[in-house]
């Protein structure tokens, strides 16, 4: 910002804001050549050390879709739940039984899944 108070507008990608900012506190005002091979090192070392996060933060969203899913298939059985309590002679208890078993299954599975997505959670981070 060279001194100034307000905002400057960068107009490239991070490379080119980096480069200017770097300008800037070195009070350089010429082009410096930018050595592609560091830089393309750098950014292998960024992606590398990146992996694992990227990796932690996708088991971390399957972990929480998988718990939304629980949560509605459980909420699901409460709701079929109340209407065997309800003895309501119209009630097609056949069907009913038959959407808790499959409410079962899908909720099972659905634990194992959770448990193996956090054994690799815990595994990654050591």
């Amino acid at each position: 910002m060279n001194g100034k108070l307000g905002v400057e507008k960068y107009y490239g990608n991070y490379d080119y804001y980096q480069e200017k900012v770097a300008k800037e506190t070195i009070g350089e005002d010429h082009k410096t050549p930018i050595d592609a091979t560091s830089n393309k090192a750098a950014k292998k070392k960024s992606n590398t050390q990146n992996k694992p996060a990227k990796k932690e933060r996708e088991l971390k969203r399957q972990i929480c879709a998988i718990e939304e899913k629980i949560e509605k298939w459980e909420n699901d059985k409460s709701t079929l739940h109340r209407h065997i309590e309800g003895h309501n002679p119209d009630a097609d208890y056949t069907a009913i039984n038959q959407e808790l078993e499959t409410l079962n299954n899908q909720i099972n599975s659905a634990y194992t899944e959770w448990d193996n997505v956090t054994e690799q959670l815990e595994r990654l981070k050591g």
